[in-house]
């Protein structure tokens, strides 16, 4: 599958919105010096060890929308339905476990359905497995 490299727009984005990750404190405290946070200028716990400056919360979540949009809507342009519903089979593993229920989660956003990853995953099964 053809896919749309964002990694530097996405760090862009992070840089232009004061947006850190962090998992210990020494990171936290690095964050908060690199954006200039201070008790004026706060961050927000987003979750998942991600921070962002609380100012620029709504804009940077509008942006990353739109960012994350553009890149399925190029990857739907540039991918015929069943490879990109494969690319997430092998992604989340599902012929290691026989549990299709992340690809499913992963391609809602393409707007394909559970019947549709149901398909595809029966389709290839068989050259996964001795059954």
């Amino acid at each position: 599958m053809k896919t749309l490299n964002i990694d530097a727009a996405e760090t862009a984005l992070f840089e232009k919105h004061g947006v850190f990750f962090a998992f210990n404190r020494q990171q936290f405290d690095e964050g908060l010096k690199k954006v200039k946070a201070d008790p004026n200028n706060p961050v927000m716990n987003l979750g998942a060890g991600t921070y962002c400056l609380e100012k620029n919360l709504e804009r940077f979540l509008d942006e990353a929308g739109a960012l994350y949009d553009s890149k399925i809507q190029w990857e739907l342009e540039n991918n015929s339905k069943e490879d990109i519903i494969k690319f997430e089979i092998w992604n989340h593993e599902c012929f290691y476990d026989w549990d299709i229920s992340p690809a499913i989660e992963a391609v809602k956003p393409y707007g394909f359905t559970a019947d549709d990853v149901k398909i595809v995953f029966d389709k290839e099964k068989h050259k996964h497995t001795d059954i």
